[in-house]
């Protein structure tokens, strides 16, 4: 698990889209948003904010 890029996240989304797989072993329910109409493109902030850090995919 990433940790936040922001210590006081506090994004509101406008429409999220989101995936929600429930695993059957253990502990499991992970979260994911796909699609938000709040979206806004900031190419680069994963490396400007965590320098030095693999990109996560």
């Amino acid at each position: 698990q990433q940790p936040h890029l922001n210590e006081d996240p506090n994004f509101e989304p406008l429409h999220p889209t989101i995936n929600v797989n429930l695993y059957d072993y253990g502990q499991g329910m992970e979260w994911d948003v796909v699609g938000c109409e709040s979206f806004v493109a900031d190419p680069g902030r994963w490396s400007r904010l965590r320098p030095g850090e693999l990109v996560p995919t």
